[in-house]
Formats: C-alpha cells, structure tokens, sequence
C-alpha cells in the first residue's frame, strides 16, 4: 500500500511538470522540463512495478537528454535516435508480464517519430495518438496518476494546438504575405513572439 501512494504521489508531480512542458513552445526548454517529467514518470511506474514502462521511461530519458542536447545546439533531430526503437522492443520483450505491455513498447516509438518534428504543431499532434495509449495502460494496469497524467497531458496538448492555430491565424490576418509554412516553422515562430 505505502508503494501505491508513493507511486501516486510521484505521478501528481510528474502532471505538474508535464503541464508546464505543454505550453512551452521553445523545443530546448520542452525538451528540459520534459525530462524531469521523465524522471518522476519512470520512479511512479517503477515504485508500482509495472517494470516494462519504467524501464522504458527510463531509457526515454537518456533519448530525452540527446533529444535536448541536439535542441540546445539548434540542429535538427536526428534520425538515429530511432534507433532507441529496438532498446524499447527489447526491454518490453524481457519484462512483459501481459499483452499490455506491449502499450509501453509502441508509445516511446510513436514519441521519438513525433520529436523529429522542427514544427512544433506536428510535434504537439503527433504527441497526442501515444498519449492516449498510455491514458488506456495506466487504468489496465491500476496505475491511476500515470492515467490521469496522460489524460491532463492529451487535454493540455489540445489546448496548446488550438492556442497555436489562434496565433497562427492572428499572424496571417496581420500579414498576408506570410504563408502558413514559415508562420509553423519553430525558428519563425518563436521570432514572432
């Protein structure tokens, strides 16, 4: 019982912070929180034993750091990082204990493919399809905060792509000559802020 509470404890803190992550929309320091997100998100798992996941989450941060790292330097994603895919199917494999773990095997694959994105729009939409993967694992599993994380994480995503979509469409009624590529493009973007 005593695990179960700090299991949830540790998730509330990791919905703080994921919060906080949704609505930055400077790619390095999204990446930064996220990462501390990362950590309290892998120790909740862990501390509820759903090993699959927390092993997961926690080799999700490692991507994570390279994933900030490359942000910091201004350069794109690399595609490599895909690579990370096999460590997630690999350590899914060896601590499977249901079918549904094979939920945190697929989500850090979706996550990666969606960190590639420079526009921040993709990213936050690409966000969403393992978000709600994860909001179905954590009720299977009984790991209710991860579950309420993923669900205030699909509905804070949402809301940061509808506040995206309102400046984007205040920036092209300013300036016609703007087309809606550039205005989406993360460099462009944070200049008009």
């Amino acid at each position: 019982m005593a695990l179960f509470i700090i299991s949830e404890i540790l998730g509330g803190i990791a919905i703080c912070i994921g919060i906080i992550s949704s609505f930055i929309d400077n790619k390095r320091y999204y990446f930064a929180l996220m990462l501390v997100s990362y950590i309290f998100y892998a120790a909740s798992f862990l501390t509820n034993q759903n090993y699959v996941a927390g092993i997961n989450t926690s080799v999700s941060i490692i991507r994570g750091i390279i994933l900030y790292i490359y942000a910091k330097r201004g350069n794109k994603t690399p595609y490599w990082v895909l690579s990370f895919s096999a460590i997630y199917i690999t350590i899914g494999i060896i601590f499977m204990d249901d079918l549904y773990d094979i939920i945190p095997m697929i989500t850090p694959i979706l996550f990666t493919l969606s960190f590639l994105m420079k526009n921040m729009l993709l990213l936050r939409y690409w966000s969403l399809p393992p978000n709600m993967m994860l909001v179905a694992y954590g009720i299977l599993k009984g790991a209710y905060t991860n579950a309420i994380v993923d669900v205030l994480d699909c509905v804070v995503l949402t809301i940061a792509i509808i506040r995206m979509h309102i400046m984007i469409n205040k920036k092209k009624n300013q300036d016609t000559s703007i087309d809606y590529e550039k205005i989406v493009r993360e460099d462009y973007y944070l200049r008009l802020k």
